[in-house]
């Protein structure tokens, strides 16, 4: 259960993406912490090559992974050209409020559980 306000779970999620602790967050930290979020739920589910519940081939994932990746790319270009310097915290706030709740909510549970936080 996720307890605190919204501006309060934001914050984490900002600290989250924040990783120099610069109170910006800028488009390579974005671009860092999507990448790792597949491969962090994937480590916490206990899939990797060898597993044989793994039901996708080494080359498939592959492929996928650059798919993510290119999206990830068009995604930070995209929301970094409205905020080219990065994004300070209420900037932050006004765009998670201004996209919807529930991806809000969604950015926030993948980082509150799979990154790990300074």
């Amino acid at each position: 259960m996720l307890v605190g306000s919204a501006e309060q779970k934001l914050l984490i999620a900002f600290k989250c993406f924040d990783q120099d602790g610069n109170e910006l967050i800028e488009k390579d930290e974005v671009k860092l912490i999507l990448k790792n979020i597949p491969s962090l739920l994937a480590s916490r589910e206990g899939l990797s090559f060898q597993s044989e519940e793994a039901s996708v081939s080494r080359n498939d994932l592959i492929t996928k992974q650059m798919e993510d990746s290119k999206q990830i790319i068009e995604f930070t270009e995209c929301l970094f050209q409205e905020f080219p310097d990065g994004l300070y915290f209420d900037e932050f706030v006004y765009l998670a409020k201004s996209i919807t709740s529930e991806l809000v909510y969604s950015i926030y549970h993948a980082v509150y559980q799979c990154v790990p936080c300074a």
